[in-house]
Order: structure tokens, then C-alpha cells, then sequence
């Protein structure tokens, strides 16, 4: 199976650098019919146990693929001007590209064509945020050799998910950890 998966610029940079390796998102979870803090995926059914909860991973299981999404420009629409009759079709923000005066697209709207990582998922947790390891935050992406990495993977996570209720560093909410290898798209 393959699903998308959206990625900020400097999380790009590092899967491009091939620093980043896992990834952490947010696990909807419900008190509801069951024990805290675990996932309730279907009504009426409660696993109790956490190994039985990874089969409801929303971004796969091992061995299942995720394209990324990315922060990119078309230049399709614009072939006829010089600049881009000889160059790519696809730019892409992480890359600082420089295409003037035209707009960037978010990732939510790239296509699949214009996809260049795929990330193989080799492995699949459910976990609190607060129990991820100094080598899981380096391979989160942190610049090795940082003194203290899992406050190099704080300050990631409270840029992605400031004001999001629930989801900040400090509320210490169940994640899908998801670790993974990159592949270049041809």
C-alpha cells in the first residue's frame, strides 16, 4: 500500500541528507471504551493489547510505502519562457530554488508525478513523545553532535505543532513512531 505524507522544508533537507530516518505524528486517541491513552480504531472493538493497536497505524504497516509531499513549483505552465524551456519541470523549496517572482505550492497540493522520496516503512510503535531516545531524536532528523538531542527534537516538534491543543510538547501525546528507509524517485 502507498499514501502520501506531508513533510516541512527542513525535514526534507535532512531525509535528503539522510539524517532523518523516523518520524513521529500524532496518534488520535480516545478514552472511550477503553484504558487511556489507547487508540480506539473502530467502534465497538477495543484491542488490549498495544501490539494489536499498530494494525490500525493510519500511515501503514512495515513494508508499506508513504510519497512524499513537499513544499513545490510547476514550472509546466510557465515552458514557454526561457528560464524554464531546458530546466526541471519540478522545483522544490527545499532544494532554495530561486523562481522569482512565482508562487510555491504547498504540499498539500503536490501530485503524485510530482513526487520525489519515497519512504519505505520498516517499523511501526505507538508511543508517548516524551519516551523518544537521544539516538531516535537524532534520527529525527537532529544535527548530530547537538549536546542534547531529544531538546533539539523538542524544539522540531514545537514548531510543527505550537497551539495545536493536545499536541504539544509539553501535553506528552501518543505518536505513531514510524521508522523508515528513503528512496529517490527516478
Amino acid at each position: 500500500m502507498e499514501k502520501p505524507i506531508l513533510f516541512q522544508r527542513e525535514m526534507v533537507k535532512a531525509i535528503l541528507a539522510g539524517r532523518k530516518t523516523q518520524t513521529r505524528r500524532i496518534a488520535k486517541v480516545t478514552d472511550h471504551g477503553c484504558k487511556h491513552g489507547f487508540v480506539t480504531p473502530k467502534a465497538g472493538f477495543v484491542p488490549r493489547k498495544i501490539q494489536e493497536h499498530l494494525m490500525y497505524c493510519p500511515y501503514g504497516k512495515p513494508g508499506d510505502s508513504l510519497w512524499v509531499r513537499e513544499t513545490f513549483f510547476d514550472s509546466e505552465p510557465y515552458a514557454n519562457p526561457p528560464l524554464f524551456a531546458s530546466g526541471p519541470r519540478f522545483l522544490y523549496r527545499a532544494d532554495d530554488s530561486d523562481i522569482g517572482c512565482h508562487k510555491w505550492k504547498p504540499s498539500i497540493h503536490m501530485p503524485r508525478t510530482a513526487c520525489r522520496l519515497v519512504l519505505l516503512i520498516a517499523s511501526v510503535r505507538l508511543e508517548r513523545l516524551h519516551d523518544i531516545s537521544d539516538d531516535d531524536s537524532y534520527a529525527e532528523g537532529v544535527e548530530p553532535g547537538t549536546e542534547c538531542p531529544k531538546l533539539g527534537f523538542k524544539w522540531f516538534w514545537d514548531c510543527a505543532y505550537e497551539g495545536r491543543k493536545g499536541s504539544e510538547w509539553d501535553d506528552n501525546p501518543w505518536v505513531w513512531a514510524l521508522e523508515f528507509e528513503s528512496r529517490q524517485c527516478a
